[in-house]
């Protein structure tokens, strides 16, 4: 499952590279990718199992869409690589909602708390709905 929805994911970002996924038991960094060791290798996601097994469907998705973003950027300009940058390029497939659930769940775990505007940018302003009637 993991596995098709990354490989959807790529198709849709418009990353070419594959990306194997792995499932261990511990991850330093919960969930992470690494380059390839060789030109004839794949990306190499990697989620810790706990970690893994407390998401909905909706934040794997986000969480997925995240490593995504850090390769979309790996391949497209790799000097720019920031959080900021990844999530901006995940959120063209999912929702910054699910993104902020991952994130404090992350957050939760390392028992610290994080800034969402460091991470996720500005949230988009709502119209108000003044500004959505027309005046004459």
């Amino acid at each position: 499952m993991i596995q098709r929805l990354v490989d959807d994911f790529r198709t849709r970002l418009a990353i070419d590279p594959p990306i194997a996924v792995s499932v261990v038991p511990t991850n330093a960094r919960i969930v992470s990718v690494s380059p390839p060791r060789a030109s004839d290798q794949a990306f190499e996601l990697v989620i810790e199992r706990a970690f893994l097994n407390v998401l909905s469907d909706d934040e794997l998705s986000a969480v997925i869409a995240h490593e995504l973003g850090h390769v979309w950027v790996s391949t497209h300009h790799p000097y720019l690589q920031t959080e900021l940058l990844a999530n901006t390029i995940a959120m063209r497939v999912v929702t910054r909602e699910s993104l902020e659930r991952v994130y404090e769940k992350m957050w939760s775990r390392d028992g610290r708390k994080g800034d969402l505007l460091r991470f996720l940018g500005p949230a988009p302003a709502e119209p108000v709905v003044a500004d959505l009637v027309r005046r004459d």
